[in-house]
């Protein structure tokens, strides 16, 4: 089950950083849209590869 965050700022460090841990700890899927980019996190990475 695929968990989708919409946010109408740019995404810090410190959130980016949570999802990939949150990510790989309960093995779910989150899509957070931040003002710039669509981010897919699974198993404890980004789809950007930590550049955004």
């Amino acid at each position: 089950m695929t968990i989708r965050v919409m946010k109408n700022l740019r995404m810090c460090c410190d959130c980016h950083e949570a999802f990939k841990l949150i990510s790989g700890i309960v093995e779910r899927e989150f899509v957070v849209r931040d003002l710039n980019r669509f981010h897919h996190f699974k198993s404890g990475s980004c789809s950007c590869n930590d550049y955004w």
